[in-house]
């Protein structure tokens, strides 16, 4: 026998092979019953690190004058942080943005002067520090807070758990309900993973907050479980 004979000899028994495995497979589906599951899981876990947002923003006639104030306070509230003992890897100040300002008179547009902003980041993993750093926010000149955010550091290790909790409770509802009928899984048809994923809790600062009044280092911030969700569908075959 030729090679080339032999290889298509080869090459039909392996479809015929195939197409009987997908013809049986889909005997046995259509034979049994196809259950929809909705397995969910949730693993609540208190946040460990905390995000404070400030932003500083000037306006003035000049442009560069109106940077120049922004980048003064970036710097001096940059030096404060790591004078505390924080590391400078925990802060981020992120890009500078400059836009002019215009107000109408009599419908004829009047450019008024140019506004610089700058938002600043300072993660902190000890939650006793946020006064302190608000503190020092206020000492070097920023001007406004966007708010505080609670969050995990190692978020993959609860969306693993969260996922195998919605995984189990997917297989217990199918169980369930077969059993309610008289009947047994036999197989999975289709999965689908739905990452409902987690959103940080975010605490909006009140404006207080950095007036002179703030300076207040007995300042208590508390914080609630995060809540960390997973969700799977998946089709049962039952018979």
């Amino acid at each position: 026998m030729s090679k080339k004979l032999l290889a298509a000899s080869l090459l039909a028994l392996s479809t015929t092979l195939a197409t009987n495995v997908q013809a049986q497979t889909d005997n046995f589906i259509q034979d049994g019953t196809i259950l929809e599951v909705n397995g969910e899981g949730l693993v609540k876990v208190l946040p460990n690190e905390v995000v404070l947002n400030f932003n500083i923003s000037d306006t003035q006639k000049d442009a560069k004058v109106a940077r120049d104030n922004v980048e003064k306070v970036v710097r001096e509230f940059s030096k404060n942080v790591a004078v505390a003992g924080i590391d400078d890897k925990k802060f981020v100040a992120d890009n500078l943005y400059i836009n002019p300002q215009y107000n109408y008179y009599d419908n004829v547009r009047k450019l008024e002067g140019y506004n610089a902003r700058r938002d600043v980041k300072v993660t902190l993993d000890d939650f006793t520090l946020i006064s302190k750093v608000t503190d020092l926010a206020l000492k070097a000149g920023i001007n406004g807070v966007s708010g505080i955010q609670y969050s995990v550091s190692d978020s993959k290790k609860y969306n693993d758990k969260a996922l195998e909790l919605a995984v189990t409770d997917a297989k217990d509802k199918a169980n369930q309900i077969a059993k309610g009928f008289d009947m047994k899984v036999f197989g999975v048809k289709k999965v689908i993973l739905v990452d409902e994923g987690r959103q940080p809790i975010m605490y909006r600062a009140a404006a207080p907050m950095l007036s002179s009044k703030a300076n207040d280092s007995e300042s208590v911030y508390s914080q609630e479980d995060i809540e960390i969700k997973q969700r799977v569908i998946v089709e049962f075959i039952l018979k």
